[in-house]
């Protein structure tokens, strides 16, 4: 990445107890040639629909451009449109750091809720080795693989659904799991895919 750039490494639908949704960003930020920011972003609002004289199709629904006066649309909710840049979600904060195993980025990522899973997906023909850095627990995977990471803290689990074969002839999943001192009798791990489940406890 070059200094000022940003890019979007994830994305969620939020909704409220209206009914609305919408979308919000995950972004990397590169601030200089050692420091790094993520923080949560959103369409900017254009205006309200009737702004753009908008045209309706046969069926009364609303015919979207993909941009409007030079700017991409992005989504339309609750009468108004939302495009162009992304903005930062004020409310949400960011977290800075030097680098991507520092403990501040994993607390920010629980306080705006951004936590709950972890998705690994592999391409046709390469290799993910995930360790943790806590127990030294190491996954390796071949291609065309996807991977869902979930932790309930209150049980000490760490769960791995693995939804692996693919289109790869032989593709596997290699685990390695490790004791991880006065917790190493209360966590399980497991890894379940679609034909069975194996785990480790203790």
């Amino acid at each position: 990445m070059e200094i000022g750039e940003n890019k979007v490494i994830d994305q969620r639908e939020q909704s409220s107890m209206g009914g609305g949704c919408w979308q919000e960003f995950l972004v990397l930020g590169k601030l200089s040639d050692r420091e790094f920011q993520l923080d949560i972003r959103g369409w900017d609002c254009l205006g309200e629909v009737s702004d753009f004289n908008l045209k309706e199709d046969e069926m009364g629904e609303l015919i979207v451009p993909e941009e409007i006066n030079g700017k991409l649309i992005g989504e339309i909710e609750d009468g108004f449109v939302y495009g162009g840049e992304l903005v930062s979600r004020q409310n949400e904060g960011e977290v800075k750091f030097t680098r991507p195993d520092q403990d501040e980025i994993i607390r920010w990522l629980k306080d705006v809720r951004w936590h709950d899973e972890d998705v690994i997906k592999t391409g046709p023909e390469s290799f993910v080795a995930w360790i943790d850095v806590k127990d030294k627990t190491t996954l390796k995977m071949q291609g065309n693989q996807t991977f869902t990471f979930t932790d309930n803290l209150e049980e000490m689990r760490a769960d791995v659904e693995a939804n692996y074969g693919g289109t790869v002839p032989g593709s596997q999943l290699v685990a390695t799991a490790k004791r991880s001192g006065a917790e190493a009798d209360t966590r399980e791990f497991v890894i379940q895919n679609a034909t069975g489940v194996a785990g480790v406890k203790g």
